[in-house]
C-alpha cells in the first residue's frame, strides 16, 4: 500500500547535505523515495550521488527529473536501506529535462 505524502518544509533551499538526511529517514518498507526540491539544492545532491554521470552537467530545469539506483537493489532484493544511504551507494538511472 502506498503511504501518504510527506510534506518537508525544511528540504526548501537545503543544502545537499540536508536532502540527503531526508532520504535516509525514508522508512524501511519503502521501496522508492521521491524527493521534490528547488535548486540549487536539489542538482547539487545529484551530482554528488553520481559524480560520473555527465549529464547532469545540463544543469536542472524547472520540471527536471533525475532517478537513482541503489547499488545492488533489484526488484528481488530484499528493502533498500535507507538509513545507510550515501552518496556512494547510489547511480543515476535516468536523466531528463523538459
Amino acid at each position: 500500500p502506498l503511504s501518504a505524502p510527506l510534506f518537508c518544509p525544511d528540504i526548501y533551499e537545503a543544502p545537499p547535505h540536508a536532502l540527503l538526511a531526508q532520504i535516509q529517514k525514508a522508512p524501511p518498507q519503502a521501496r522508492t523515495v521521491l524527493l521534490i526540491g528547488h535548486n540549487p539544492g536539489i542538482s547539487a545532491l545529484a551530482r554528488q550521488l553520481d559524480t560520473q554521470a555527465a549529464v547532469l552537467d545540463q544543469g536542472f530545469a524547472t520540471g527536471s527529473l533525475a532517478v537513482f539506483k541503489m547499488w545492488g537493489s533489484t526488484a528481488n532484493t530484499p528493502q533498500p536501506n535507507w538509513q545507510s544511504c550515501d552518496t556512494l551507494s547510489l547511480t543515476l538511472d535516468t536523466f531528463s529535462r523538459p
